[in-house]
């Protein structure tokens, strides 16, 4: 089984931290913010190209693709918080995924690890981060423009299950070591 996928899906080299510590490089601000303690793997938009095969392994629900960004209450984007304003839309997302090998029968978890990413903006709104990037993984119009099928190449994702967060989930270790329940406890899951 492969081990779980950290994917930052930005163009920034830098990801705040989300405290006091800052903007630092992602390849190591990532490693404070992950939220498992076994091994795992990074991979970073930016050093991927085009096209690749980097989640082709990730096929069964045993498997976990952690999405790390920043979010608000039903935004339609995350962002890396750290002064570029780069953001990354649940339609953007889902192309990401479509680019980069992820088998269209996959029954893969990915995990938004953003704050607020299935608190919607109001509630029983329905336009969560995770609700919205489900619905677009599914190839359905969201009514905020959506995708077609073209810019997906007509692939769609119909096994995958889309975990978001209803609070916020900050430095994974200084949560632990400080006492606070994990970010599990505030998962929501969306099929």
């Amino acid at each position: 089984m492969p081990s779980p996928m950290y994917f930052h899906p930005f163009l920034d080299p830098q990801h705040n931290t989300g405290c006091f510590l800052g903007s630092w490089p992602s390849a190591l601000s990532l490693h404070f913010v992950a939220p498992t303690f076994g091994r795992k793997h990074f991979c970073y938009l930016r050093e991927m190209g085009a096209n690749s095969t980097t989640f082709q392994h990730y096929t069964t629900a045993a498997h976990r693709i952690y999405v790390m960004g920043h979010g608000n209450p039903g935004d339609r984007y995350l962002s890396t918080e750290t002064g570029s304003y780069e953001t990354c839309g649940a339609d953007e997302l889902a192309v990401h995924f479509a680019r980069h090998g992820l088998p269209p029968n996959s029954a893969v978890q990915i995990r938004i690890h953003a704050c607020h990413s299935a608190t919607p903006s109001a509630a029983n709104a329905g336009d969560s981060f995770a609700e919205q990037f489900l619905a677009e993984m599914r190839n359905a119009r969201t009514g905020n423009g959506g995708f077609t099928n073209a810019r997906m190449n007509g692939v769609q994702f119909p096994n995958v299950t889309v975990r978001g967060y209803d609070r916020a989930v900050g430095i994974y270790l200084g949560q632990r070591w400080a006492g606070f329940q994990p970010a599990n406890d505030y998962a929501v899951d969306f099929q």
